[in-house]
């Protein structure tokens, strides 16, 4: 998935990862928190992502059927930025 970014919610394009592990890359800035969450399931916790900090390194492990995420923005306007790849990507 390409690089997505914005300063408020946002649902992030649905993706299917070629492999049964993919790496989120997050990063933010400003005011506010930033949380990443899965649509799939509403009952779980948010992924916050650090605003300006170190950025955010995440490998999930899913199954390879289509993901759908979304970015919350809280108490702010915080600008967000967000890559997905397939695999585990950490030491690229």
């Amino acid at each position: 998935m390409s690089e997505t970014s914005g300063t408020e919610n946002r649902k992030l394009p649905a993706f299917t990862p070629d492999e049964e592990i993919y790496t989120i890359y997050a990063d933010c800035t400003g005011e506010g928190s930033v949380s990443l969450i899965d649509r799939d399931n509403p009952e779980g916790e948010p992924h916050a992502i650090a605003c300006d900090d170190a950025p955010t390194v995440g490998v999930i492990h899913a199954e390879a059927v289509p993901q759908h995420l979304a970015v919350e923005v809280t108490g702010g306007t915080a600008q967000w930025a967000i890559v997905i790849v397939t695999g585990d990507q950490r030491s690229v």
